[in-house]
């Protein structure tokens, strides 16, 4: 596998139920059918044991919902907030796509189509500089106890910075907090110079404190760390950081690998689920070294006794930066390739979506698990299932009723739908549709409008309804409509609309409600690997046609460095973009 710096919102239900500090989803499906938390059957893999799961606070929630047409229909979102509230009620964006489903739907009473064709860059925002490069999502607090929000941004020079989301000024910085680590002494150099903090973080906001992988050097070798940081100042939280080389992971067969710092990397985002941090681990661009898939689990309350689940097969890294997701019960993630004969005598953790239990633990039964059943011809061509993360959502079939869904594409041009209850085991998905005719690297969202359920991606697209000749341009914005079942036909993806977004990002939606004004956005950004420029356009499409609502052709930014991996974020009536250098914002009148 070649593996590449990859991309990839508030408990938000149908309206008129929960909006914000909703608890924890209950779990799902039947006890049999497997919880990603027990330790029987035959297994790719199984976690080290040992270490407290209690912790300050959960990121939890349940994934989006909502129906296939005609009646009303909301977006849902787990663990974030809506993010017009005002106050302490509005938790702000507290981890990767604003919410631990990851569907990347942001609700704002402000982002109504009518304001949005006249959103403007915010003159009076002036964000500190920092010399970057950005490929972390940024992160919003809501601080109440200093009587100002911050805006976190983490850069690969290992520098932090936390700014005043008023003005853009810096309240504190780390710069740098470690030194970055020089590519040159790297298992292979890889796509980002200098390398340090890659993946985005995540919040814990009721202990005020952020949490971060950095690889720095020491005593001359890179060590992977993860670190807590007090928001309230930048000060580092006793106990941390977790230094991960040389954690531990007992595989099916029974032997032991050990954690190499030096051949990983940490581009997925963080999650963080009841006291529990999860930080997943791939290699690097150029596949080498000794490398696995790696899902560390580290105890708030207990940093010093992390535990560990890594791949049977060499490669298979989780390595998307879409990370982790969670339904605030079981986490699941999403494995690349496997070494080209690394599963040639049976299937061990590649091209694969897995789920978790607490720990992380996982079953090895065939409803904690689904991979594609081509996984050794993908295996031998580099094409990665997980260059795109999974993303939960929930969809109101006619026939058999609410289902809660996964979906996942990666670098094989199929849209595959999952059961989140029963995964399925090898080539157990619901659906598998062609809808790209090329690799796809984006992050994934989900949303609802009145008229159906739809998935979206930046990549080539296999056709293009309402533009023809977009069809196979890797600068699309693509969105799917998800169609219901029949007597003979399972639910299944097909392709919409697609949308010019001028260059490469990951989408965001956003919606004044959870139910109207569905508002998709694309962010032109460039593509380290392919050395493809974009124009850092911002464009909003209507979520039901494609219809551009607001497009500023890159003026707003001036051909600013953004990495194609950051989406947006949305906070309390403003969209923010971070570049390798600064934050931006955008305001609507």
């Amino acid at each position: 596998m070649t593996v590449r710096p990859v991309v990839h919102a508030a408990p938000l239900l149908l309206a008129g139920l929960c909006l914000v500090g909703c608890p924890p989803a209950a779990p799902r499906g039947p006890a049999d059918a497997g919880t990603g938390g027990s330790t029987g059957g035959g297994s790719s893999g199984s976690s080290t044991s040992g270490g407290s799961t209690s912790g300050s606070s959960t990121s939890s929630g349940s994934s989006t919902s909502g129906s296939t047409g005609g009646g009303s229909s909301g977006s849902a979102s787990s663990g974030g907030g809506s993010s017009g509230s005002t106050g302490a009620a509005y938790p702000g964006v507290l981890q990767r796509a604003g919410d631990a489903a990851h569907d990347g739907v942001y609700v704002d009473p402000a982002f109504t189509k009518a304001n949005v064709a006249s959103i403007h860059l915010d003159a009076s925002f002036q964000s500190a500089a920092w010399l970057g490069p950005v490929f972390a999502q940024p992160l919003y607090f809501v601080d109440p106890a200093i009587g100002k929000d911050l805006i976190v941004v983490v850069t690969d020079r290992n520098e932090v910075f936390a700014l005043d989301a008023a003005t853009g000024q810096a309240v504190w910085k780390r710069d740098p907090l470690v030194p970055s680590v020089d590519v040159s002494t790297m298992a292979c150099p890889g796509s980002v110079s200098p390398l340090g903090i890659t993946g985005t973080p995540a919040i814990d906001a009721a202990a005020r404190t952020i949490f971060f992988d950095a690889i720095t050097p020491v005593g001359g070798k890179p060590h992977h760390q993860v670190f807590a940081l007090h928001l309230d100042d930048g000060t580092t939280v006793s106990g941390w950081p977790v230094d991960v080389e040389g954690t531990t992971a007992k595989l099916g067969d029974g032997n032991t690998i050990v954690f190499p710092s030096y051949a990983e990397n940490q581009r997925g985002a963080l999650l963080l689920l009841g006291g529990t941090l999860y930080v997943p681990y791939g290699g690097l661009y150029g596949d080498c070294g000794p490398y696995h898939g790696w899902i560390v689990g580290i105890p708030e309350a207990n940093p010093s006794a992390p535990t560990a689940w890594a791949t049977d097969a060499p490669e298979c890294g989780f390595w998307s930066p879409g990370g982790l997701a969670s339904d605030g019960v079981s986490i699941f993630g999403g494995t690349g390739n496997s070494s080209p004969s690394g599963e040639a005598n049976g299937w061990g953790g590649g091209e694969a979506v897995l789920r978790f239990g607490p720990g992380p633990t996982f079953s090895g039964k065939p409803a904690d698990y689904y991979a594609r059943a081509d996984y050794v011809a993908l295996d031998q061509g580099d094409l990665d299932l997980g260059s795109t993360a999974p993303i939960l959502f929930d969809f109101d079939d006619p026939l058999p009723g609410l289902r809660r869904l996964v979906f996942t594409i990666g670098k094989t041009n199929d849209a595959i739908l999952l059961d989140q209850a029963n995964l399925g085991g090898i080539g157990g998905q619901i659906s598998q549709a062609q809808v790209a005719q090329g690799e796809v690297h984006s992050a994934l969202a989900a949303y609802h409008t009145a008229l159906g359920t739809y998935l979206v991606f930046n990549g080539p697209a296999k056709s293009c309804p309402n533009n023809p000749g977009a069809a196979g341009d890797p600068t699309q914005v693509v969105a799917l409509k998800v169609n219901p079942s029949t007597a003979t036909t399972p639910i299944q993806a097909s392709v919409a609309w697609c949308g010019a977004q001028g260059g490469f990002g990951a989408p965001i939606v956003t919606t004044p409600d959870g139910a109207t004004d569905m508002i998709v956005w694309g962010l032109g950004g460039s593509s380290p690997t392919s050395g493809a420029q974009g124009t850092s356009a911002l464009t909003a499409f209507d979520g039901d046609t494609g219809a551009v609502i607001f497009s500023d052709n890159g003026q707003s930014l001036k051909g600013a460095s953004i990495q194609q991996w950051i989406p947006p974020i949305v906070a309390k009536g403003r969209l923010f973009v971070a570049s390798d250098t600064r934050v931006f914002a955008f305001t609507l009148p």
